[in-house]
This record gives structure tokens, C-alpha cells and sequence, in this order.
């Protein structure tokens, strides 16, 4: 059976496609889990109320 030039092509095209699909899936399995998100902490206070003097 002798392929024509236009299903050789398609296929190359349908191998591509397969192959990006597989390796996405393979990169997104492979990506650490998110990190859980910290508890918030709340300071109150006296902050930044120095002013800067220059440095001799």
C-alpha cells in the first residue's frame, strides 16, 4: 500500500498533536502541589517613625 504525499503529512500532523497532548499531561503531573496558604498574623505598634539620616 503506498501512501500519498497529503496522509503522510496528516498523519505527521495527527502524531504532533498527540504528542503535545501527551506531554502536557505529563508536565502538569510532574509540577509540585501548590503550597497551603499561611495563617495571617496582625502586628500592631510604633513602626517607621525615625527618619533616615544619611550615613557619614
Amino acid at each position: 500500500m503506498k501512501l500519498s504525499e497529503s496522509k503522510i503529512i496528516g498523519l505527521i500532523a495527527l502524531l504532533a498533536v498527540v504528542g503535545v497532548v501527551c506531554g502536557t499531561l505529563v508536565w502538569r503531573q510532574s509540577q509540585p502541589a501548590p503550597a497551603e496558604p499561611t495563617e495571617q498574623v496582625s502586628i500592631t505598634g510604633y513602626l517607621g517613625g525615625e527618619k533616615n539620616r544619611p550615613v557619614r
